[in-house]
């Protein structure tokens, strides 16, 4: 019995931590952020190069312990550039604002500092992309849809704040141009972890 009880006591000291910042009734409020550059090079010589910036907002709320239901927005600026030795400089800039509804479920680690989660997500996207070839440019609007499950871990440096990583994890993106141009129509299927860049985020949990 004694020993029942002091088991019970150290679980209560390790999970409490956390657990109070993932429980029933509290908020969770912050974004993440996600950078990725590439360069090109050919014979020694730069010939292109890729960029991409990322930024997430959301706000959620725990319907249970562990289990928290919001708001995802994403805004997403891309630019890619090449060089082609016959046919000259080519260039593509897209900018896109994604919004939806996520649900993120929370597990407690054996440290009281970390938690992992696992997020789904449904955002619907609409944004541009401008197309620079040879001095002339054409811009095509867009507009589709993201489906994502993306795993994800959790630092708690106090009671209110944590930082996180969040993969991309499982997704499928389709995106159609707004134009007469039906054979325009783009599909993305993305499955694992190691090409993609984490989003780094930063969420304030308050309510409690």
């Amino acid at each position: 019995m004694k020993k029942l009880l002091i088991v019970s006591v150290i679980a209560c000291c390790v999970f409490g931590k956390v657990h109070a910042q993932i429980s029933q009734g509290a908020f969770l409020l912050g974004g993440g952020i996600s950078h990725e550059s590439t360069k090109m090079e050919f014979d020694g010589e730069e010939i292109g190069d890729e960029l991409s910036f990322s930024f997430g907002p959301s706000l959620g709320y725990f319907v249970t312990d562990g289990i928290a239901v919001g708001l995802n927005l994403s805004i997403v600026n891309e630019k890619a550039r090449e060089d082609d030795f016959d046919f000259g400089p080519y260039e593509v800039t897209s900018s896109a604002i994604g919004i939806g509804p996520f649900v993120r479920l929370y597990k407690a680690s054996s440290n009281e500092n970390f938690a992992f989660f696992a997020q789904g997500s449904i955002s619907y996207i609409f944004g541009d992309q401008k197309e620079t070839f040879d001095g002339d440019s054409d811009k095509t609007k867009f507009n589709g849809l993201d489906v994502a499950i993306s795993p994800g871990f959790a630092y708690f440096f106090n009671e209110r704040w944590s930082a996180e990583f969040l993969f991309r994890g499982i997704a499928y993106t389709s995106l159609t141009p707004d134009t007469e141009m039906d054979d325009f129509k783009q599909t993305t299927i993305t499955i694992g972890l190691d090409s993609l860049s984490p989003t780094l985020g930063l969420r304030v949990y308050f309510g409690q």
